[in-house]
């Protein structure tokens, strides 16, 4: 994601090193804790297995990843009360690497009505006509 937006210039992946760093915090935060602990495990459980027909959801499962997920959206919420996007007031790609995890937030039963700015934050990513016209469809991804 980094190499294709250092191709030419642009907003995404600006040419400042110290917003590059703050952009590749975020997707780190998302790959080690927001994902890794409570978006993945929650899609998975109660999304992937019902698609596969593998079982139903592992309650432990389930319940630590709710927990982590609650630790990590409250995170992501009070950050979002003081800027628009993740990155300062510009569309960067931590947004797109953060936000891709609540794609299948409602199937996957991700408490989401407890953090209002991610919801809004989310959606206004959800709402862009590059997300809207490339983003997966569930039906897609039962197929």
């Amino acid at each position: 994601m980094q190499y294709l937006a250092s191709r030419s210039a642009n907003s995404l992946w600006p040419n400042d090193a110290r917003v590059r760093a703050d952009i590749t915090r975020w997707q780190c935060w998302q790959l080690g804790h927001f994902g890794a602990d409570g978006c993945v495990p929650l899609t998975f459980q109660r999304l992937v297995k019902k698609l596969l027909n593998i079982g139903p959801p592992d309650v432990a499962v389930v319940e630590k990843a709710t927990e982590a997920f609650k630790r990590d959206a409250s995170v992501l919420d009070a950050h979002l009360s003081k800027q628009r996007f993740l990155v300062g007031q510009e569309l960067t790609l931590a947004d797109f690497s953060v936000a891709a995890l609540l794609v299948y937030a409602k199937e996957a039963e991700m408490p989401l009505s407890q953090y209002p700015r991610v919801q809004e934050w989310s959606g206004r990513i959800f709402a862009l006509p590059a997300w809207r016209e490339s983003a997966p469809q569930p039906a897609a991804a039962a197929a």
